[in-house]
């Protein structure tokens, strides 16, 4: 084997162990042509990416995906530490009389909640308001005092009602026309204020009666009470109710 290289600049003798001429201090080889006397390096495979970790316990530790649709009905699962659970019993949804109770996370089932139709992924999101009955008796002192403290003191919820094609069309129609009747009647008492007419303000007055009688019938659902994790509806189909336990058989249900 040969031990020396000649620099193909100067033609100085180098040994084989250099890698530039020791003499002019150019390079012996290249990068095409490296130095078939050293020894090389093995070929380093690419790093994999992290894949992720199995299974323990039975709970996948992978996030869960994104709804690409309407969940299952129920409460959804909560993240505690390496996987999920479910932190209410019966899915956070109960029967109670005529009333149907759910936690406020809790998911209705995909079917009209008023003649209990397949919905067929039609959800209509509503937002529910509730204060006690007794704040009523503060009419009786002042309007404006009863809208301020009923506005301080009432519960919000917000809830995603599974609807039908038919009901769903019933529930725009009246909400429209609620509207509708009550601008005209407003436009209307104000024409007759300017025109001294009688007879025109109690046109509009009687629009105005009209746009919410159709308000009241546009609502799908009622509700009774809410509290601070639940939510009591009414006028829900009772085929729907008739498929979750009784609300008494809850353990964990609020006491008052």
């Amino acid at each position: 084997m040969t031990s020396t290289l000649h620099c193909p600049r100067c033609g100085f003798v180098n040994s084989v162990t250099v890698t530039a001429c020791i003499q002019c201090g150019s390079g012996l080889f290249t990068q095409q042509a490296p130095n078939p006397y050293l020894p090389t390096a093995a070929p380093v495979a690419p790093q994999q990416p992290h894949a992720p970790p199995p299974a323990f316990g039975g709970y996948s530790t992978a996030s869960p995906p994104a709804y690409g649709m309407v969940p299952s009905y129920g409460l959804p699962p909560q993240q505690l530490g390496f996987g999920t659970f479910n932190p209410l019993p019966d899915n956070g949804i109960w029967q109670h009389g005529n009333e149907l109770v759910m936690h406020k996370q809790a998911v209705l089932p995909d079917v009209c909640v008023v003649c209990n139709c397949p919905a067929e992924g039609v959800r209509l999101r509503k937002k529910l308001r509730w204060h006690s009955p007794w704040l009523l008796l503060l009419l009786l002192v002042n309007v404006i005092v009863f809208a301020v403290v009923a506005s301080i003191l009432q519960k919000r919820a917000t809830v995603d009602l599974g609807v039908c094609e038919k009901h769903l069309m019933r529930h725009k129609n009246f909400y429209w026309m609620s509207w509708l009747l009550c601008v005209t009647g407003i436009i209307g008492l104000l024409v007759s204020i300017s025109q001294s007419s009688g007879w025109i303000a109690l046109g509009g007055v009687g629009l105005i009666v009209a746009g919410a009688v159709c308000g009241t019938m546009s609502k799908l659902i009622g509700v009774s009470r809410i509290d601070e994790t639940h939510i009591w509806l009414k006028k829900v189909h009772p085929d729907l109710m008739a498929q979750f336990p009784n609300w008494l058989s809850n353990p964990y249900r609020p006491m008052k």
